[in-house]
């Protein structure tokens, strides 16, 4: 048995060591904080009773007129408007991308035309919508409301239609005239570079 031990006395100091890294490891990754976004319903004190689930066909005229059972509308109806906290991740992708991924863009009329769409990016334009004719409040040439969108949304809980199916505008409650200046800024360098 002794010739399989080894008898050396360099291998205790090699423990001691390599149990003070796993111990340093541990306390090290112990003492990291998760960096989870905040959730702005709970922020604002909602609860899921603020985002009631919409049971009218606002969205008959989209397939035709079918008839639709009662939880096929409701399906319908949270296909077209739930983002489910989804603005968080776009808004991380966009960042993390310096501009390689950014939703504005892809919604911008000037560089894919509203018929291009779904053959160049694969989305869906949404019904009730036409091109823009010219930039909104904040310089984005965003598809324009043709028709009035359907009585029953609430715009807090749901955004507002951005003119692509699954993509809904929400407010960003860090824009202040100085952000808005500087993102206008931005935004047309960035994509003055890319059309280059």
């Amino acid at each position: 048995m002794k010739a399989l031990l080894p008898t050396s006395p360099e291998i205790f100091p090699l423990v001691r060591t390599g149990g003070g890294l796993v111990a340093c490891a541990l306390l090290a990754f112990a003492g990291c904080k998760k960096n989870e976004p905040i959730d702005e319903a709970k922020a604002a004190g909602l609860t899921t009773a603020g985002f009631p689930q919409i049971t009218a066909d606002i969205f008959k005229p989209m397939d035709g007129g079918v008839d639709l059972s009662p939880e096929e509308i409701m399906g319908r109806n949270t296909w077209n408007l739930w983002s489910a906290g989804n603005q968080h991740f776009w808004n991380r992708a966009a960042q993390d991308s310096y501009g390689l991924m950014d939703l504005l863009k892809m919604l911008d009329n000037r560089k894919y035309p509203r018929g291009q769409r779904f053959k160049t990016l694969g989305v869906v334009n949404e019904p009730g919508f036409r091109a823009a004719s010219k930039p909104d409040e904040y310089g984005l040439w965003l598809d324009e409301q043709a028709e009035p969108e359907r009585a029953g949304i609430d715009e807090k809980a749901y955004g507002k239609p951005s003119g692509v199916l699954g993509y809904r505008l929400f407010p960003n409650p860090d824009l202040n005239d100085d952000t808005q200046e500087m993102g206008r800024r931005s935004f047309h360098e960035r994509s003055d570079l890319l059309q280059r």
